[in-house]
């Protein structure tokens, strides 16, 4: 546990050599696995589509793998006797880029060459080394543990539930990999091993010490980290330098008043969001002819709760229907609270370079018509789609929901487009005909109720071919809610080209208090923006990608929300306080994203010799990780000099 509260700090690379100074590294690094100075056998390395050497590098022996750059995964396996990782956290690995063109990487292990496995990924400019790090998700608890601690997905101790499971008693192999990496790309590994402890807290400690799990603000009690707040001077502290550091980065220049391209091409202004495809890359336009690309966060409003009945020796003096940052914005701004924080959304927005409120957003929030938005409707549907629909009724039912939509969105120009349902569950048999009925239908009552309105879909997660084909007939844009670390290839079938919107994705860590780092994990604050801004990037070089959704504005109550998720998911923490790291990686990539998205790359001016200069530049200079590695950021990848920064 760190001594006293941290205040805000005025940097991100600050906050991290200040985390490390104060012993946040408290859960060291475990035993190794390869460091590959000691006699390692180089034909025990399984390369694919690879070759491998030893090579030596700052004085130590490292694996080098170098790509035969064909297409598809290329890497290398590396197998050891079965060890018993199911007392720490993850693994942990150094990796440097030594080819000449940005790398990302992926990490796994997992036991026996089995699926699933736990993933980690990390981007790198030529040159540069940072940690690749694989979180251990968990199914099962501590057997006493449920009982004192309920609905939470995440626990304290290192917990973490998720799908993607391995049998952590004998995992048996590390693997790291690229995808289609081209030509002259290679990479070095070296000191593999496992990190951290897996330490849910002991039945002693649950029936003495441990409860109340949080305290008054929503923040868990038992740790501190950089940023937690000791109380609510802390908030208006952060409001106003917050305030002072939005007067001063008050958004892109070049921009209109939707966030689109008003230094761009011109189209037709039909004051209405539209799609359309210019010189091979597919486009919105927004109502006063821009083109538009959509940067948005979902889940924008004010409020946050967790559930309190049934579990009240969790909290210390708990809010009403545990709605802990309603009552953290009530301490920060007073009685204009709701105002404020309406207005202050649109202006972060702003600041980041962010113009879209995505779904589950508040409505007296967006509808102040600062910032475009989506909304969403239900048909009624099952979740999990039943192999045919009653047509007649089906058609009835959206009929009449629409006819409900109508008068709040159809004439608003800030409205961008409407979605139906969320990542429904398709029947692989009988998916052609049910999504076919069920796509055309909607597209037929939108035109019908709305014609001037983007129709986005069901927010495809997981579906068989025949769902995207019928997406792709009926469609405006096919929303995609995509948990994962990299685009690599859209599930688009041949044929198909429609623009289409990752409506869904996001990363967490461990390091600022919540139990859960969510559906895809990064070893810190740092690393999760990098990962956050190189994702954005990729969706920007996408033809047929126009717009990008981070899932959501603020973290998840410790605590859990409805249905239990913890997550830190979040441009916010609890306390209304964003993570400078998301803020600056936010805007690194958004002050350029039109000049990016128009020349399909970096353009020139943002580059530095023949590197490839976007997420590498986020934090430049030597940076201390997690573990107390240094890693240096290469000179050839300076920080972007953006007009209007």
């Amino acid at each position: 546990m760190l001594p006293g509260p941290f205040r805000i700090a005025a940097c991100p690379a600050l906050a991290l050599a200040m985390a490390i100074a104060a012993g946040l590294t408290a859960a060291q690094p475990g035993p190794l696995i390869f460091d590959f100075d000691n006699g390692f056998a180089i034909g025990s390395a399984k390369a694919f589509g690879a070759t491998v050497a030893l090579a030596s590098q700052a004085g130590n022996a490292a694996l080098a793998v170098t790509p035969k750059d064909a297409a598809g995964w290329e890497g290398v396996t590396l197998t050891f006797p079965a060890k018993d990782a199911s007392g720490t956290l993850g693994a942990v690995m150094v990796v440097r880029n030594t080819g000449i063109g940005p790398l990302a990487i992926q990490g796994s292990v997992n036991e026996d060459n089995s699926y699933p496995s736990n993933t980690g990924f990390l981007r790198l400019a030529p040159g540069q080394s940072d940690t690749l790090y694989v979180h251990f998700n968990r199914n099962t608890p501590p057997t006493y543990l449920p009982s004192y601690l309920k609905g939470m997905k995440g626990l304290p101790g290192g917990y973490t539930e998720h799908w993607e499971i391995v049998d952590l008693s004998r995992i048996t192999q590390v693997q790291l990999s690229v995808n289609s990496p081209g030509p002259g790309r290679g990479f070095t590994i070296d000191d593999v091993r496992l990190w951290g402890v897996y330490a849910p807290p002991s039945e002693t400690e649950l029936k003495s010490t441990f409860f109340p799990v949080v305290d008054s603000l929503g923040q868990y009690r038992h740790k501190t980290w950089p940023g937690k707040a000791a109380g609510t001077a802390d908030l208006q502290a952060q409001r106003d330098a917050e305030s002072a550091e939005l007067a001063a980065k008050a958004g892109p220049t070049g921009w209109d008043g939707y966030g689109g391209w008003a230094d761009g091409p011109k189209r037709e202004a039909t004051g209405h969001f539209r799609a359309e495809k210019m010189d091979g890359r597919w486009w919105l336009v927004d109502p006063d002819g821009h083109l538009f690309w959509s940067n948005g966060i979902t889940c924008v409003n004010s409020s946050e709760t967790t559930p309190v009945a049934g579990r009240e020796n969790y909290f210390l003096n708990p809010p009403g229907n545990g709605d802990y940052r309603a009552s953290n914005l009530k301490r920060k701004f007073g009685s204009a609270w709701s105002t404020e924080s309406a207005n202050l959304a649109h202006k972060r927005f702003r600041s980041w370079g962010v113009n879209t409120f995505g779904n589950w957003s508040d409505g007296n929030i967006y509808g102040l018509k600062k910032t475009p938005y989506t909304v969403n409707f239900a048909t009624g549907v099952n979740k999990t789609v039943p192999n045919s629909l009653d047509t007649a009724a089906f058609r009835a039912t959206v009929k009449g929901l629409l006819a409900a939509l109508k008068p709040k969105v159809a004439d608003d120009p800030w409205c961008l487009g409407v979605f139906s349902d969320n990542e429904l569950n398709w029947p692989d048999a009988a998916g052609a005909a049910v999504s076919e009925d069920y796509f055309r239908i909607v597209s037929q009552e939108m035109k019908a109720a709305m014609p001037a309105m983007l129709y986005l879909g069901s927010r495809i997660h997981v579906a068989p071919e025949a769902v995207w084909r019928s997406a792709g007939k009926y469609l405006d844009v096919i929303a995609h809610n995509r948990y994962d670390y990299s685009l690599i290839a859209l599930p688009l079938p041949g044929g198909v080209d429609k623009p289409v919107m990752i409506t869904e994705f996001h990363y967490g860590a461990l390091d600022r208090g919540l139990p859960h780092s969510g559906l895809r994990s990064a070893l810190d604050q740092r690393l999760r923006a990098r990962l956050y801004a190189g994702m954005l990037d990729e969706c920007l070089l996408h033809p047929n990608l126009v717009g990008a959704h981070w899932f959501q504005y603020n973290d998840n109550i410790y605590t859990g929300r409805f249905d239990g998720e913890n997550y830190n998911d979040g441009f916010l923490d609890v306390c209304d306080r964003p993570y400078p790291e998301m803020v600056e990686a936010a805007r690194e990539v958004s002050y350029r994203m039109y000049a990016t998205r128009s020349a399909g790359s970096v353009p020139q001016a943002l580059r530095q010799g023949s590197a490839r200069v976007t997420w590498s530049g986020i934090f430049p200079g030597p940076m201390i990780d997690l573990l107390g590695r240094r890693h240096e950021t290469p000179a050839a990848t300076p920080r972007f000099a953006v007009p209007g920064r």
